[in-house]
Order: structure tokens, then C-alpha cells, then sequence
């Protein structure tokens, strides 16, 4: 009898949606031979199943987002072309998604796949969308935060879907509605050109910086920097590292001649709790 593995199992769910008792039952039956086990899966379940979706690469899509009432989502589906991903049908599966994560707070995406939408599980929807769309379809991931939250889409142009999605979780306490408004809209904006990786400098990984040190010292040396020099080479990258890696380090996009840190500063009791920033592609 053939060894039958998760990864088989999983493959085969994939192609045809089928449950996954169904699917392993199938492989065993066919001995591991996987195209034996798939038609018996279409036969069993009447399974609509694409032979090149194991291929296929859901390499498109779209960032949707969704806040409110102090709750705020953000989620990233994929397809395999722009023209799906600009659909009416993906958009509103999309759309219908992010509200799902900021209502059911799911803890991963298998749970948001088994979380129920508008009567139906969220699984059995993407594959509707699946079979309308005739292009695999993915959660490629999501995040939810709570509090004074704020998203932004950046949407390339007109018609054209959100490829890129920020949300930004702000402490702001005593701040007006107005000013941790103008705030977040900068922010968000700055997150989606910038790309930093953590909030603070603290977030950094030490290793990460010590690494750069290192790389700094060592080129300055080959270069025959004299010792004083590579200490001042030093400090001056891991300061640049900072200002690359780090939200509150970067010149602010809306006016560099401040910092984000700076700009934060500006707006009394408000600060930046987290932030995430998701891509197509």
C-alpha cells in the first residue's frame, strides 16, 4: 500500500474542493496514484476540478479593508490574473471578506475559511467565486486590530484594484477626531511608500543590527579606512539601517524635513501602537 501523505491530501483538496476525508479515501483506493484519485474524487462528489490548478500560481489580487466601530481588518486575497482581480464578483467576495475578519476575529485563516458568511462557510463562498471566475483563488492573509484604527488602499488607478493595503493602529487618547484623522491618512500613506518594517527602533532584532555593523566594518577595513573613520562608518549605517527599517525613523513623506517620529509628536496623545503593510506580488 503507498505511503499517503498530508501534503497529498492537501493537494488534491485544493484541486477539487472535495472534503478531505473524501479526498484521502480516494488516495488510498487508488493506491497514491494521484490522477486515479482525482477522478474518483469528480466521480464520488461531483468535484469540478481543473488538471493544471496544481500548477497554476495565484500570483494577482487584491488588499481589501474594512473598519468600523473601533475595529479595523485588512485582508489579501490572490488570483492568477489582473482582469479576475479587478472583477465585480472577486471585489465584492474581497470587500465581504475584510468585514468577515473584523467581525469574526478568526485566528488564522483556516478558521476564517470555516467561519460562516452570509449562511454559507467562507470556504464554500471562495469556491463559488472560484467556479465563476474559472481562477484559483486564495486567502493569502489577513490582519485585524482594535482601537483607533485606520486603512488605506492604494488603488494605482481608476478601476483598478488595491494592490497595495496599510492599516495602522494609533493610541489616541486626548487627540481630536479631526487631527488622528489628517494623522492616520499621513501615515498610512507614508507606510504604503516606505514599506518600514517595525514601529521603533526596540523592535529592531539586535542580530539583524549587529550583522550591518559587521558588513560596515569589515568593507571599511578592505577600503583601508583608518580605525577612527570606521567607528564614525559604523554608527553612520546602523543610523541609516534605522532610518529605513524603522516607521518613526524615516523622513516623512508629507514633509522630510521631520521625521515620522516627529510628525507623530505634533498631534498631543497620539501615538503608534502597530501597523502592517500588505502587497500583491
Amino acid at each position: 500500500m503507498a505511503d499517503i501523505t498530508a501534503a497529498d491530501v492537501k493537494k488534491l483538496r485544493e484541486l477539487t474542493d472535495a472534503p478531505m476525508m473524501a479526498c484521502k479515501k480516494a488516495l488510498v483506493d487508488a493506491d497514491g496514484d494521484f490522477d486515479k484519485a482525482a477522478d474518483l474524487v469528480r466521480e464520488r462528489t461531483g468535484a469540478k476540478m481543473d488538471a493544471r490548478a496544481a500548477e497554476r500560481i495565484a500570483g494577482e489580487g487584491a488588499v481589501f479593508g474594512h473598519t468600523a466601530d473601533g475595529v479595523g481588518a485588512l485582508v489579501q486575497v490572490s488570483c492568477e490574473t489582473d482582469f479576475v482581480a479587478k472583477g465585480d464578483r472577486f471585489q465584492e467576495f474581497g470587500n465581504a471578506l475584510a468585514k468577515q475578519v473584523a467581525e469574526a476575529n478568526p485566528a488564522d485563516v483556516d478558521a476564517l475559511l470555516a467561519s460562516e458568511l452570509n449562511g454559507k462557510a467562507v470556504s464554500e463562498v471562495l469556491s463559488e467565486v472560484q467556479a465563476v471566475t474559472g481562477e484559483k483563488l486564495e486567502v493569502a492573509t489577513f490582519t485585524r486590530f482594535e482601537g483607533s484604527v485606520h486603512t488605506y488602499l492604494h488603488v494605482p488607478s481608476p478601476g483598478a484594484p488595491a494592490k497595495v493595503g496599510v492599516i495602522v493602529n494609533l493610541d489616541a487618547d486626548g487627540a481630536s477626531e479631526d487631527e488622528v484623522g489628517a494623522l492616520a491618512r499621513g501615515l498610512t500613506m507614508h507606510i504604503a511608500a516606505m514599506k518600514p518594517i517595525v514601529v521603533s527602533e526596540e523592535q529592531v532584532d539586535p542580530a539583524l543590527v549587529e550583522k550591518e555593523k559587521d558588513f560596515a566594518r569589515k568593507e571599511a577595513l578592505e577600503e583601508g579606512k583608518p580605525e577612527h573613520i570606521v567607528d564614525r562608518i559604523v554608527e553612520g549605517k546602523v543610523k541609516k539601517v534605522y532610518s529605513e527599517w524603522v516607521l518613526l525613523n524615516q523622513p516623512y513623506v508629507l514633509d522630510d524635513k521631520q521625521t515620522v517620529g516627529k510628525a507623530v509628536e505634533s498631534v498631543d496623545g497620539v501615538s503608534v501602537t502597530d501597523f502592517r503593510r500588505f502587497q500583491v506580488g
